[in-house]
């Protein structure tokens, strides 16, 4: 009699225990999916926003690794390839990458929302270690948005 009464109580719950169980499993896989996100090309400053320029032109030399890549985010982090930096810091990354062959251009991935006293203090890195060419790296525009 009193394994009837427990076995009863067990499936009378079974669905609440089905629903807890279900959603403990969501809430696990959500977790997961949201620590274990795999690294893209850009792994510390993915985020960034492009400004969209109506006639960019193609810099494939920018896609080497030895390539002197900055990068300005949203809010002024400052990041050296993929390592986030500090402005005062930023020129001693700079003169260590400059190896004899290493093309002396400093391309500048800087967001749209940045402010331009982010972007200037690289700008003023790349003077004290005696780099001239800057590129900012640009989104193509879409010619379907553009009124004429």
């Amino acid at each position: 009699m009193r394994e009837h009464i427990t076995t009863s109580l067990f499936w009378r719950n079974l669905h609440r225990n089905a629903f807890q169980i279900s959603l403990l499993v969501v809430c696990v896989t959500l977790l997961l999916i949201i620590m274990v996100q795999p690294a893209g090309p850009h792994c510390g400053y993915s985020t960034v926003g492009l400004y969209k320029a109506r006639f960019p032109r193609p810099y494939p030399r920018a896609l080497r690794e030895t390539s002197l890549q900055v990068a300005v985010a949203r809010y002024g982090r400052i990041y050296w390839r993929s390592d986030s930096v500090n402005a005062i810091d930023l020129p001693n990354h700079i003169r260590e990458s400059l190896h004899p062959g290493v093309e002396r251009t400093l391309y500048v991935q800087a967001d749209l929302r940045s402010r331009y006293s982010h972007v200037k203090q690289i700008v003023d890195a790349a003077r004290e270690t005696g780099i001239s060419n800057i590129v900012f790296i640009t989104n193509n525009r879409d010619p379907a948005h553009d009124v004429q």
